[in-house]
This record gives C-alpha cells, structure tokens and sequence, in this order.
C-alpha cells in the first residue's frame, strides 16, 4: 500500500447561477463538464464537475450552485486562489483570449513566475501561470488548442488563522518539502509528477464566510479505501476531528480540518468518472446519489434547467 500524498485531486468551491458557471469555466476557461449530478446533502442542489478531456484527479474542479444565497467573504481558513497550470509560451493568448470575452485579469507575478489573476462570476480567485504539468488537456473549446488549454492545477494559495499549524500539516504530516518563500508566502511542493504548489500566507487574518465565491475544501489523492484508512488514524493522532469514511460514487473520501481552519479532503482516484458514463459522453446524462432517488422526479423539476 502507497500511503505518501502525491498530488492534488479536486477543489470544491460554492457558487451561484449553474448557467453562469458553464458560461466562465467550459466557454471561458474550456474546460470539460466531466459530470452532472447532485449534492449528497443537498439533492436540490446541483455538483458540477469540470476538468481535462479525460477527467483526471488533478485537473477536476466541482461546484455546488446555491442560488438565492448571500455572498461568502474570503479569509482564513480557506483556499483562496485556484492556480491553474497553462502551457509553456501561452499566457499571451490566454489574456489575449480573456480580453476578447470581455473578462478582466491582473498581471502579476509570485516567486518570479508571471500570473493571470482573474475574478469568476462569482467573484473566485482562479490564477493562470505558465508550468510543465506533463498532459496536454485535448478538450477543443473556441480557438483553444492543446499547446494553450488548461491543464490541471498548478496549486492553491491558502489563507491560515494559524499558518504555522498549516505548515506543521502540508511539511510535516503529508511531507510535501518547503521549495521557496518570500515576505509573503511560504510556498510547499507536492512529491508526485505534477508537482503542485501550496501557497501558504504567512500573516493570519480573520476566518472568511463560507458562502457563493468561496471555496468549500480541497482534495488530495490517496491510492485506496486502505490508504483512507491509514490516513485517518494519522489524522486522529494528529488531534484533527475527522469524518468517516464516506462513498461519494467516483471516489470514496473522508474529511478534517487541520489547525489552521481548511477543511482537507482525502479521495481516492478510483473508480473515477467512467464508471457511469463513457469517457466520449462525459458529463450529459444527469446522476445522482442512490439516496435520493425517492424524491428524484420532484427534485428534477425544481432543477434549473442547464444550458447546452
């Protein structure tokens, strides 16, 4: 059993309009709708997967549309900056590409790497930088190609109410090394081949409000239901209050929050999203989890219809 933390697996974050989030991320950002189906909690409530053609850990963000909610306030505990990697040599098109859909982005740049910065319609922080992620993604949206398309995530910038209990947890206990830092971040490096960064701001703040344009947690990969439970005793021994272990029908996860307020999902990468569905019609047939299948005609007519 591989028991090391190699990699990130999916982000989830809370938005509103399911509409206005296929406009940004699929016509936009040109990524893939990799699944369609419900929240476990919450079956009036659509869980929206997006990612690569292929529907790789590591490349999949999910969306829980609450519509008619207030806003969330970015703070402490909370991821607040999605990184996404973009191929060498394409960050002149992709700003030329956000200029032409009338999207504003700041230019930037943290540990001498130029960034895109832009705002969602929802107003999340998602971040474009040139970095060597090892796949082309060929999901073909517009003008986007693979030597331009998204392909994964770069990493995550974490905002901490106790950074040094952060740290403790990404070096320490997922043993993912400290490559760099400066007066603001201190940035960690994950171990496997896409080498993700997390971004960990050193200057605690106040803790953010968990609502539309905030990020409900992040995921990391393990191998199998038996590395779970591994981690679960590593998270118990840490003193972290963990949940279950819990089926959400393309991995089985469980949760905890470490010291510094984000909430960490542990997934595992089978069986993944073909299970269902083939890899050609990803993301068109609506599913939902078994337990609401005794409401499913109700809930579907309350549904907001999805644009296609």
């Amino acid at each position: 059993m591989a028991t090391d933390i190699q990699q990130l697996h999916h982000i989830t974050a809370i938005v509103g309009n399911p509409n206005e989030v296929l406009t940004f991320y699929r016509d936009i950002l040109g990524l893939r709708l990799v699944k369609k189906t419900l929240n476990y909690d919450d079956p009036y409530t659509y869980h929206l997967y997006f990612g690569n053609y292929d529907a790789d850990p590591g490349t999949i963000i999910t969306f829980f549309p609450w519509e008619n909610k207030k806003m969330g306030e970015l703070g402490d505990g909370q991821v607040a900056t999605t990184i996404y990697a973009i191929p060498e040599n394409s960050i002149d098109f992709w700003a030329k590409r956000l200029t032409d859909k009338g999207v504003d982005f700041v230019r930037g740049s943290r540990f001498d790497q130029e960034t895109l910065l832009i705002k969602d319609f929802h107003n999340l922080n998602i971040e474009l930088v040139e970095k060597n992620w090892g796949k082309a993604n060929t999901y073909a949206v517009d003008d986007i190609t693979p030597e331009t398309a998204i392909q994964g995530f770069a990493g995550a910038i974490i905002y901490s109410h106790r950074p040094a209990n952060t740290l403790h947890f990404f070096e320490d206990v997922l043993n993912w090394p400290v490559v760099d830092e400066d007066a603001v971040y201190t940035r960690l490096q994950a171990p496997g081949d896409h080498k993700e960064w997390i971004d960990i701001r050193k200057t605690p703040g106040t803790f953010g409000t968990m609502a539309i344009g905030t990020v409900h947690h992040i995921a990391f990969q393990v191998d199998d239901e038996d590395t779970l439970v591994y981690w679960l005793d590593i998270a118990q021994k840490e003193g972290y209050k963990a949940s279950d272990i819990k089926n959400r029908d393309y991995f089985k996860s469980l949760y905890f929050r470490e010291r510094g307020g984000l909430l960490i999902e542990l997934a595992t990468k089978a069986p993944g999203f073909t299970w269902n569905e083939s890899l050609e019609n990803l993301g068109t047939e609506l599913f939902y989890p078994a337990k609401h299948q005794a409401i499913i005609e109700v809930v579907k007519k309350k549904l907001t219809p999805l644009d296609f």
